[in-house]
């Protein structure tokens, strides 16, 4: 697994960190690691990438700056909601909504129905 582009990095607990960054396919992905963060690691790495390597290792690099974690726990999050909304269909709009709106917009048409509205 491996982050890219600009990367946060979230001190999330005494001895957690959190990397939140973009996969290899686009998707939103957060990375928890169970092991303190480097002290002289930034908030945000803007040219960076993360490396999640086998045994819980993990490698944060960024232009002249390498950091290599381990950890006794890795959990990957990935935000799938771009996908899961994008499957469903929209919601149609109920009948009775639809009617309302063409009234309203049919009464506003007219310089009286705009004067009657605006009371």
């Amino acid at each position: 697994m491996r982050l890219k582009g600009p990367i946060e990095c979230r001190r999330t607990a005494a001895a957690c960190v959190t990397l939140v960054g973009q996969t290899e396919l686009g998707e939103r992905a957060y990375l928890t690691l169970a092991t303190p963060a480097p002290a002289d690691l930034p908030a945000r790495i803007d040219d960076g990438a993360v490396e999640l390597l086998e045994g819980g290792r993990c490698r944060i690099s960024m232009p002249g700056r390498e950091w290599d974690l381990d950890a006794q726990q890795a959990l990957l999050h990935r935000d799938v909601s771009a996908q899961f909304y994008a499957a469903l269909p929209p919601r149609r709009v109920p009948l009775m909504k639809r009617v309302f709106f063409g009234l309203v917009l049919a009464i506003a048409e007219s310089p009286v129905g705009r004067g009657w509205l605006a009371r």
